[in-house]
């Protein structure tokens, strides 16, 4: 009898990551399995960080000035402060100019977030970015650090144009890239032709709506991609006009 009943023991760490099961699930889940054993979460991973979305709203909230005692943490704290609060800034404008012209804060953001996605970089493949203003132009190398992505949706926020223009040197297996009121940020001294393009070869959807590109006089802090921007020179990039995406099957502007 005791034979008998090992043999009938069901491992169920196996049954639960059947893809039988696995097709059916949603990310939620997926959590919830992740829970129930080491070897089920690791086997998971793929599923379980395949979309990850970062926003304005999610890092404000998480790093909120009344919840944080490490400076480091407050000086992000009171960057979102600013960021959900524009029109208090002549209240508050002496402290906020200061830490505005000090990219300190997002900095040290960066590499928290850096940190976060330290474990499960290879296994993300749809990244999106939503409402983070003009900060997310000093946050952006974590974006072409995803280098497995298919999928990226950038909305409501700033990126360098350059590094935009070469994308494909990183993200080469990009297939999908979606723009939406993006603030493109290009320095004036920067002579750019059609040759310095390299896009994802597989690229095959890009949507580019309501965004802009402006050229900055110099490398720019917080400060002044929020309120120089505004009077920078607008670029329509005529001479980069003429190049060509092979694999491109859908163009949205």
């Amino acid at each position: 009898m005791e034979i008998s009943n090992i043999k009938n023991i069901i491992d169920w760490n196996n049954i639960f990551i059947l893809d039988e099961f696995i097709d059916n699930f949603d990310s939620n889940n997926y959590i919830n399995l992740s829970s129930l054993s080491k070897s089920i979460r690791q086997k998971l991973k793929s599923n379980i960080f395949f979309k990850i979305s970062l926003t304005g709203k999610s890092i404000s909230n998480k790093y909120n000035e009344s919840i944080v005692d490490d400076e480091q943490l407050k000086e992000v704290s009171n960057y979102f402060e600013y960021l959900n609060n524009p029109y208090k800034y002549n209240e508050f404008k002496d402290k906020w100019e200061v830490q505005l012209s000090n990219n300190s804060g997002l900095l040290f953001l960066s590499q928290l977030i850096e940190e976060e996605l330290k474990g499960i970089r290879k296994f993300i493949r749809n990244f999106s970015v939503d409402r983070f203003s003009d900060s997310f132009y000093f946050l952006c190398p974590l974006t072409v650090n995803l280098t497995n992505l298919t999928r990226l949706s950038l909305k409501e926020c700033a990126f360098p144009l350059l590094m935009m223009l070469k994308i494909g040197e990183h993200l080469k297996n990009l297939k999908f890239l979606k723009l939406y009121l993006v603030n493109l940020v290009g320095l004036s001294k920067q002579e750019l032709s059609p040759e310095d393009i390299y896009l994802p070869r597989n690229l095959e959807e890009v949507s580019f709506e309501c965004c802009d590109v402006f050229n900055m006089f110099s490398v720019p802090n917080t400060l002044s991609l929020i309120h120089d921007g505004l009077y920078s020179e607008q670029e329509e990039l005529k001479h980069l006009q003429g190049f060509k995406i092979p694999s491109l099957k859908k163009l949205t502007i």
